[in-house]
């Protein structure tokens, strides 16, 4: 095929992970002719520095004017808050009143009545107009490009203008599914991409219901940063009980970690104190951080307890004493998927809140438990409806996780995990329930990638040139 002109968005030191840390786009940078745009090196969700990754392309910085990215968000909002009769669009509806707040929200709400929607949108659409972003014109100006990509969460800072550069300039747009939630909960488009790439088949349904994108413009690529969990780990089982203290003979249980603030240390302290008093079979937790990190005081109660029965997974002992000195400080923990598919292939079962590592451990045939305690919801909106959202609501759902959702439950609910860890086919059905959500193509995820942008540009221009 001939060589494409490709330019390429991307926002946040997430994407930078999960994309180019797992050289999942190098097989396109070798056949085409690839440029990378990131956003002006203050901003804050890319800490990254990607120039020094040296990649073989050039990188190109674009800022888009303030007050235009402020009118694509009421943009989003006014989208994301209006009220719909589905039992599906009611969770995501019911969260965002959490997000943006009561006052907010019933603001955003009266603007959705009928013919005041439509004249909100109209006002918002004319200030769009008065704020172009010249720099992206002239980018595009410059590089001609074939086709624009976007490996991205479906909102953040180039979304709404890479779709909007796609349609006025008569450009084919690929967007690439960044994370579990991102269809139904992050898409901030106020247009429609050309091409969507998703995960797997709870992600096709999500994108159309949620995104408004047709099945036949939507194409299963699977997660980028997963791909690593399909090669052999570098450590066994008994080099990571070795690194860690454990014994043999324990039972190892993976505590995932959640960003959401909740009290984990006292979740350790419980399954301890059970372990010590007989209420768990013999067994060591190995507690593991989110990458966003964790408050400052469960940091530092952690790191200072002496737990008989848990410990910190080592690659996380710096970034954990870092969270106890100076607590969250917004930056994303560039964590390996490798050291993830290392750890996950070592221990026997998962507990984790409301987080991908549900699923990550069903990719690996482990036991997995969501707990997430209503004690902990508070008065919060977006924590009591955040269970309700679709891609939450069908694990909830299934029998083949085990969900626990008081305090007065955990030690119970662990008791069953460790039942389904003795059960001799589990390991092979939740593989196989786990391939709902996260779908391995034969060729692998670079090859798959780079097949469907070549198939979409020549069947997107040909349809362009027959207009």
């Amino acid at each position: 095929m001939t060589k494409l002109k490709i330019l390429c968005f991307m926002e946040a030191d997430p994407e930078v992970r999960n994309f180019l840390h797992s050289g999942s786009l190098n097989l396109l940078f070798e056949k085409h002719d690839v440029e990378l745009i990131l956003p002006p090196k203050n901003y804050n969700r890319l800490k990254a520095d990607v120039e020094d990754l040296k990649l073989g392309i050039p990188v190109r910085r674009v800022g888009i004017p303030e007050r235009r990215l402020a009118i694509w968000k009421r943009l989003y909002h006014l989208n994301q808050m209006r009220f719909r009769l589905d039992p599906a669009w009611l969770g995501v509806w019911g969260s965002w009143w959490g997000v943006v707040g009561w006052k907010a929200g019933v603001l955003f709400s009266l603007a959705n009545l009928p013919l005041i929607r439509d004249v909100i949108k109209k006002r918002l659409n004319a200030e769009l107009r008065k704020f172009p972003c010249k720099d992206l014109d002239i980018l595009v100006e410059e590089a001609q490009p074939d086709i624009i990509i976007h490996p991205s969460t479906f909102g953040g800072y180039f979304v709404n203008d890479f779709v909007d550069l796609g349609k006025r300039l008569s450009i084919p747009t690929f967007l690439i599914m960044n994370s579990w939630d991102n269809p139904c909960l992050k898409r901030a488009m106020s247009g429609v991409p050309d091409r969507v790439g998703v995960w797997g088949e709870q992600t096709v349904k999500h994108t159309q219901k949620f995104v408004g994108i047709p099945r036949q413009d939507i194409i299963v690529l699977g997660a980028a940063q997963f791909e690593v969990y399909r090669s052999t780990p570098r450590i066994t089982p008994s080099e990571f009980r070795s690194e860690h203290g454990l014994s043999p003979r324990d039972i190892v249980l993976l505590y995932a970690g959640s960003s959401r603030g909740t009290q984990e240390s006292l979740h350790l302290e419980w399954i301890n104190r059970a372990i010590e008093e007989g209420d768990l079979p013999r067994m060591k937790v190995v507690y593991r951080p989110h990458p966003w990190g964790i408050q400052q005081d469960q940091a530092q109660t952690i790191l200072s307890s002496c737990w008989k029965h848990v410990v910190v997974e080592n690659s996380m002992q710096d970034f954990m004493k870092s969270c106890a000195k100076d607590g969250k400080s917004g930056a994303f923990y560039m964590a390996e998927y490798a050291r993830t598919h290392d750890i996950l292939s070592s221990v026997d079962m998962v507990v984790s809140p409301l987080s991908t590592m549900i699923i990550e451990g069903a990719l690996h045939g482990k036991p997995v438990m969501c707990f997430y305690p209503k004690e902990e919801e508070g008065s919060s909106l977006w924590k009591k409806n955040v269970k309700r959202l679709p891609h939450f609501e069908e694990v909830f759902k299934s029998k083949m996780v085990i969900t626990c959702l008081r305090y007065s439950e955990l030690i119970e609910s662990i008791r069953k995990l460790n039942g389904n860890l003795l059960n001799a086919e589990f390991s092979s059905q939740i593989e196989m329930f786990s391939k709902y959500f996260v779908e391995f193509s034969e060729k692998g995820y670079r090859e798959n990638l780079n097949a469907e942008i070549e198939n979409a540009f020549d069947e997107l221009s040909r349809n362009m040139n027959n207009e």
